[in-house]
C-alpha cells in the first residue's frame, strides 16, 4: 500500500482525524476492504502485530468498537477498528475500510464507476446544444444518450452530458473536443471514502499522481487532469464530492460545482 503516496505527500493527505472517526457513531456496522492487495486482520491494532487472516478486496467484514488508536498509514489518518470476519476477530486499520459501493477492478474513471455500480442504463441521455447567435446565447435540446465524441458542427457546439442519480449518490460529466468534467456525490461519507474511490479509479493509477491544497480542498493531478474532494456538512450526515476537470492541467483546484 505503501506505493501510492510518497513521503513528502503525506502531511498533505486527509488530515482529517476528526472525520476518519465518524467511522465510530453513525456508519453502518458492514464495510469493505477497500485496497486491491487485500488488508491484514490482526491480533491487535498495530501494523506489527501477528497477523490472522488476509481478507481479499471487497471483502466484507462487520464492525465491532473502534479504537482509541489513531494511525497514519499511506497518508490516510484513520483509528484502528474491531470487526469480525467469517469465524474470526481481530484489528483493522480504519483507513482502508468503506461503507462504500465498490468497483472491480477494471476500474479507470468516475464514469466506470458509476456505470459498474447502478449499470449502462442509468446514463442514457446527453444535450445537444447550439448557439444562437454571437451574443452568447444557446438553444439546449435533450437527446438520447450516445458515445459519439464531442464536435464542432456548422457553428453548433455539441456538448455529450452523463447524468445520473440513485438514493445515494450522482454523477455529472460533459466532454467538448476531448476537454471535460465529471463529478460524483455521495450523500453520506467521508473524505477518505472519496480518496479510496479515487485510488480505485483515478486516471492512470492514483500513484503517481501529486497532491496539493488550494481552496480549502483537498485536490490531485496529473497531465490528463485534475480532481477535488470537497466537504458539505449537515446536521445529520456529510455529503462528499469529487470534481474533476479532464484536459490540460492549470494547477487550480477546479472546487465543487453548484
Amino acid at each position: 500500500m505503501c506505493r501510492f503516496i510518497n513521503k513528502s505527500s503525506l502531511f498533505l493527505i486527509f488530515t482529517l482525524s476528526a472525520l476518519s472517526c465518524s467511522l465510530a457513531a453513525d456508519e453502518p456496522d458492514q464495510l469493505r476492504v477497500a485496497t486491491r492487495k487485500g488488508l491484514y486482520l490482526r491480533e491487535a491494532p498495530s501494523t506489527t502485530a501477528p497477523k490472522i487472516k488476509l481478507v481479499p478486496y471487497r471483502g466484507g467484514v462487520t464492525r465491532i468498537t473502534v479504537t482509541n488508536v489513531i494511525a497514519e498509514i499511506d497518508g490516510i489518518t484513520a483509528p484502528w477498528i474491531q470487526v469480525s470476519y467469517k469465524d474470526k476477530t481481530g484489528y483493522m486499520f480504519g483507513g482502508y475500510l468503506t461503507h462504500l459501493p465498490l468497483p472491480s477492478t477494471n476500474c479507470t474513471s468516475l464514469s466506470q464507476y458509476w456505470k459498474q455500480i447502478h449499470g449502462e442504463s442509468s446514463l442514457r441521455r446527453y444535450y445537444q446544444i447550439a448557439q444562437k447567435n454571437s451574443k452568447n446565447e444557446y438553444i439546449t435540446q435533450e437527446r438520447e444518450y450516445s458515445e459519439e465524441p464531442a464536435i464542432d458542427y456548422n457553428s453548433q457546439l455539441l456538448i455529450l452530458e452523463e447524468k445520473g442519480s440513485a438514493s445515494a449518490m450522482r454523477f455529472e460529466s460533459w466532454t467538448i473536443n476531448g476537454a471535460g468534467s465529471e463529478s460524483l456525490t455521495f450523500k453520506r461519507g467521508t473524505a477518505t471514502d472519496a480518496y479510496l474511490i479515487l485510488l480505485l479509479c483515478g486516471p492512470r493509477g492514483i500513484e503517481t499522481l501529486s497532491f496539493f491544497r488550494s481552496n480549502n480542498h483537498q485536490c490531485i493531478y496529473d497531465d490528463v487532469g485534475t480532481y477535488s474532494i470537497s466537504l458539505k456538512e449537515s446536521t445529520d450526515s456529510t455529503t462528499v464530492r469529487i470534481d474533476g476537470n479532464l484536459g490540460p492541467t492549470s494547477g487550480d483546484c477546479p472546487g465543487p460545482k453548484n
